[in-house]
């Protein structure tokens, strides 16, 4: 037996913000392009953008069946009874006993982001994309396990690295293979041999980009270029990273972060 028990709110919607991020277009966002772009991510197999939102299920199956679930798919966690998903461990799991009754109880907005969109608009829910550090979805179930925090974060590449490497979580930052980044910000010292770096940093990297493309003048970026970035994960994996990150050897820019 499976029952639906809830899920992220506007699943959709959020899952589109965080694919604008990567490409750097929150500024074309409209109901009807973010279905477009929605069916495009789905059809090209771009799924990481769905491990934003979480489902969650009460299950009785067989130990047979739940152990082939769990040993095919990721992005999961069971306890107890109660089993909460991505839409992207549904596709993976889709052909699967338990994955095939799971898709016969998820609702139609959670399903859109497994097989594409079944509307020509989405529901023309926005998130912040301006502030340091926003928090564009909070999804609360009985225990921290289960429960899901979605933030953006505007911050250098380097604490995105730091904060990447807790990988159980959903994540996505601003693609320097896809967007041109002619305006990004460096941070450095404010000083006449600063500026003459980044300027000559810029040089080069219009130079690689006019012949080789983005893919290599990517490389020049230092781990001060500041970027957009969401990152989601469970609110006891948020507690762990946060008792790591904010202590007296954390890098003061990961502590003003969670302030």
């Amino acid at each position: 037996m499976i029952t639906f028990l809830s899920g992220t709110s506007n699943p959709r919607e959020l899952c589109v913000a965080c694919a604008r991020i990567a490409y750097r277009s929150s500024h074309l966002a409209s109901p009807a392009e973010d279905a477009r772009l929605l069916s495009s991510l789905v059809k090209r197999g771009h799924r990481a953008i769905t491990e934003f939102a979480r489902i969650v299920f009460e299950i009785d199956v067989g130990p047979e069946i739940l152990i082939e679930f769990m040993a095919r798919t990721h992005g999961w966690v069971l306890t107890d009874n109660i089993l909460s998903l991505n839409p992207r461990t549904l596709w993976d799991g889709r052909s699967l006993t338990l994955g095939k009754m799971l898709i016969d109880e998820t609702p139609q907005e959670y399903l859109d982001l497994v097989y594409g969109p079944t509307c020509k608009e989405l529901g023309g829910v926005y998130y912040d994309t301006t502030s340091k550090v926003s928090i564009w979805n909070e999804f609360e179930f009985i225990n921290n396990e289960h429960s899901f925090r979605v933030v953006r974060i505007r911050a250098s590449r380097g604490l995105m690295d730091e904060l990447f490497r807790h990988r159980l979580g959903a994540m996505v930052g601003t693609s320097t293979r896809r967007v041109p980044m002619n305006d990004l910000y460096i941070e450095l010292p404010d000083t006449p041999e600063s500026n003459q770096y980044i300027q000559a940093m810029f040089n080069v990297y219009n130079m690689l980009k006019q012949k080789d493309g983005l893919d290599e003048a990517r490389k020049v970026f230092p781990l001060g270029a500041h970027c957009n970035f969401v990152y989601g994960t469970s609110y006891a994996h948020w507690d762990y990273i946060k008792s790591l990150r904010t202590s007296k050897a954390a890098h003061k820019e990961f502590k003003e972060i969670f302030k």
